[in-house]
């Protein structure tokens, strides 16, 4: 991660909350995070909802911790009845600002595409994503952006944004 005096301090996961990451092998690149009950209630079970939230590029957060973003998206979860969350972005590359981005040769990562399909569409015990929510504001360029997009296609009517910005990008 890249070395920035802004970095918050970790906050701690939630408690009764399973967590998982796939980083790339130098812990540089994270494509997929994944929050979810321990023990979700007979309710909980039987209206499980996994949210899916795509935003610019990681911070902090790995399997043991959080960060803000990671805490408020949880927070969002369990507001809208979600028991599981995951969380992917358009950029790999953990850097506590967008500005970072751009001094990586590879800030996308090379398996990205791979992790958001799967974060979409499901694997293994993880059944697809319910509701997918867009945030990455204006940073990204257009041509990092085909990716994503091409992979979104296929969840047509399960993708929002609760915001966006001037420009008509999702925050």
């Amino acid at each position: 991660m890249t070395n920035s005096p802004w970095i918050a301090r970790p906050l701690p996961v939630p408690m009764g909350t399973k967590s998982r990451a796939w980083f790339s092998h130098d812990q540089r690149h994270r494509f997929l995070l994944i929050r979810e009950l321990e023990q979700p209630s007979a309710a909980e079970r039987k209206s499980w909802r996994a949210v899916l939230f795509v935003l610019l590029n990681p911070s902090a957060a790995t399997e043991q911790a959080d960060d803000r973003t990671i805490a408020k998206c949880w927070r969002l979860t369990r507001r809208w009845g979600g028991t599981e969350m995951r969380i992917c972005n358009v950029y790999g590359l953990r850097a506590s600002s967008p500005k970072d981005l751009w001094t990586c040769v590879d800030p996308v990562g090379t398996r990205r595409d791979t992790w958001l399909r799967r974060a979409v569409e499901g694997f293994g015990d993880y059944d697809r994503a319910e509701l997918i929510v867009l945030g990455w504001g204006n940073h990204p360029r257009e041509e990092d952006l085909v990716g994503v997009h091409n992979i979104l296609r296929c969840a047509a009517g399960r993708v929002f944004a609760l915001a966006t910005t001037l420009k008509q990008r999702p925050q």
